[in-house]
Parts: structure tokens; sequence; C-alpha cells
């Protein structure tokens, strides 16, 4: 067995620790990561992209150049960071 499953939890508001933006980080996953993981992978264009954990939203608006989905959906157990993201998708043309 390669996995074990297991019963999913709750998980409470002290245990939720978001990863903290790094810039550096944060700019080689925008220019760098997203663009050439979906070049290397030949993802075609136009389809619809659903990105857990998505956080504040560093890969989405790569995605949302790069691969122009029909259709561009991140979700973050975070509100705050949902708000983010939600206008750094907006910025580069998703809705």
């Amino acid at each position: 067995v390669w996995f074990r499953r297991r019963q999913a939890r709750p998980v409470s508001e002290g245990e939720y620790r978001p990863f903290p933006l790094v810039a550096t980080r944060d700019a080689a996953q925008e220019l760098v990561e997203v663009p050439l993981l979906a070049r290397l992978f030949e993802v075609p264009r136009g389809l619809r992209v659903l990105e857990v954990g998505c956080g504040p939203g560093v890969s989405l608006g790569p995605i949302a150049v790069t691969l122009s989905p029909a259709r561009l959906v991140g979700l973050d157990i975070d509100g705050a960071l949902l708000a983010l993201a939600r206008a750094k998708a907006r910025a580069c043309g998703a809705d």
C-alpha cells in the first residue's frame, strides 16, 4: 500500500499557518516555474484550471497569462489570502 487513507478532521484556527510571503521565491514561481512547467508538460490552453491552496495567488497570474484558461479557480482556507489572490488574478485579466 502506497498510502494510508486517514479520516480528515477540521483544521483549527491555531493549527493553520500560511506559507510566508518571500519575494524571491514568489517571483521565481511567477516568472519561471509556472510558465516553464506549463511548456514542459505541454498543458493545452483554454482548459479549466483549479489551484487548490492558492494562498495569495502567486501562480494565478502566470496561469492566466500562460494558459488562457476557460475558467480559473483558486481555493484556499484563508479568506484574506483569497482576497489577495482575486486581486492578482483580476489584474492579469482573469475573472
